[in-house]
């Protein structure tokens, strides 16, 4: 039996934090310019790591041009690297890594910088994306054939595609998909 998450409570906050920076807007708008993008690049974090029951799990540290990230790993076989949305965390992929470690493969879920218990308090999409392509360099080789694509890493049409080069899967969860081309 899982244990149960607590609610999200996040767009109470949101809300507060919009009627803040419009009121800071109508009395200082070069001001409230600056909070609005240091906002934007401050993911809301949280901590949860990946919970697979009776699973051997490594939890390990990994440098990165971003900062030091953390990620873990459970079994062995072909690897596949599993990032987290803006926001999420690797605990997130918790019942994925339990089927994928059964059919054979190493599941790698990393918390990506100013994420989870990775470094940083802030991050933009550049640092995110080394982030992952150095850490897919660290770990290499992942399962795949394909090369994967990142696609919309932080929502629909700021990012067309990035492409990787390392080998594929990558699983991404929430806006960010991944393509892979054959």
């Amino acid at each position: 039996m899982s244990t149960p998450r607590p609610e999200k409570r996040t767009n109470g906050r949101l809300i507060m934090l919009r009627a803040g920076v419009r009121a800071l807007a109508a009395l200082a708008p070069p001001l409230a310019d600056r909070v609005a993008m240091d906002l934007f690049y401050r993911p809301l974090r949280r901590h949860d790591e990946p919970e697979v029951p009776a699973l051997a799990c490594h939890r390990w540290r990994v440098r990165t041009r971003a900062g030091w990230l953390t990620a873990w790993d459970y079994g062995a076989g072909p690897t596949v690297l599993m990032i987290h949305g803006w926001s999420g965390v690797a605990g997130q992929w918790g019942r994925f890594i339990g089927p994928l470690v059964q059919a054979g493969y190493n599941a790698v879920a990393i918390d990506l910088p100013a994420h989870g218990s990775s470094e940083g308090t802030r991050t933009n999409l550049e640092e995110y994306v080394q982030a992952v392509l150095d850490t897919a360099d660290r770990i290499k080789p992942i399962h795949g054939r394909a090369k994967p694509n990142l696609f919309q890493c932080l929502g629909p049409g700021l990012v067309r595609a990035i492409p990787t080069g390392r080998g594929g899967p990558v699983l991404c969860s929430g806006v960010c998909g991944s393509k892979t081309s054959a």
